[in-house]
């Protein structure tokens, strides 16, 4: 129950104080324990929120301390680097072409808020959340918020993952036969929003995203108002599309 509670209440104080309670129990079985890591990534993201970076900067550092799979740490120093990026100038946008939209420059994002959602054609969490993105931006469309979705050409739209004793294998695709097949990706899903597609992974590794989906949010003055690297593509986590929401009402009513 306490595990649920820390994950997955709607309330951020109830799943701080659960949060807490397991990161402190020394008594819990070997698989709760395991999920301390998490926990700690949960309880950065937390604090981030409540607008203490130094904190959740102490508590990924924790997490990164007791994570014992290379690839949760790995994901948890990510997060670190992304809390340095914090109300700083946003990187620039830079797209070899772009779908629903004209080539976006600094300039014409001057003003607005700008949702950012990294993520690549060949990731299923990414699709799923593309149509939870274009709510977003249906919901905001009329409150001088734009949404951009973001990825880079990987020679690829598909990735097997191979099978028991059996290597995945990339299905390689010229950068034309790519473009079209985002193109159709993105009129199959009725995506309206602008798609940017870079010739190069420099935009992601400015933001410093190695792990995708991620999203961006760049405030009306161009600094980096928010970034938070994983998602919710199963809609498990209320709370995570509400922080979103709640980012972006707070940028849009500043005068």
């Amino acid at each position: 129950a306490w595990v649920h509670l820390a994950f997955y209440s709607p309330d951020p104080v109830v799943r701080e104080t659960y949060g807490l309670k397991l990161v402190k129990n020394k008594t819990l079985p070997g698989s709760i324990k395991r999920l301390r890591p998490l926990i700690y990534m949960m309880l950065a993201f937390q604090a981030t929120e409540k607008g203490q970076p130094e904190k959740a900067k102490e508590l990924l550092s924790t997490a990164i301390e007791t994570a014992e799979d290379k690839g949760i740490k790995n994901v948890l120093g990510n997060r670190v680097t992304c809390l340095d990026l914090l109300n700083k100038p946003a990187p620039q946008l830079t797209a070899a072409s772009w779908i629903n939209s004209a080539p976006l420059s600094p300039d014409s994002l001057k003003g607005k808020c700008a949702v950012v959602f990294f993520w690549a054609p060949w990731s299923e969490p990414c699709k799923i959340m593309l149509p939870q993105l274009e709510a977003l931006s249906r919901e905001f469309k009329d409150q001088n918020t734009i949404v951009i979705g973001f990825t880079k050409f990987y020679g690829t739209v598909s990735r097997d993952r191979g099978g028991k004793n059996q290597p995945g294998k990339d299905t390689p695709l010229e950068k034309t036969a790519e473009l079209a097949a985002v193109q159709a990706l993105i009129k199959n899903e009725t995506i309206t929003f602008p798609i940017a597609i870079s010739s190069e992974g420099i935009t992601l590794e400015n933001f410093g995203v190695t792990y995708l989906p991620a999203i961006a949010i760049i405030d009306k003055t161009g600094n980096l108002a928010h970034l938070s690297v994983g998602g919710d593509p199963l809609g498990q986590h209320g709370y995570y599309w509400q922080s979103i929401k709640n980012k972006i009402k707070t940028i849009v009513e500043e005068k």
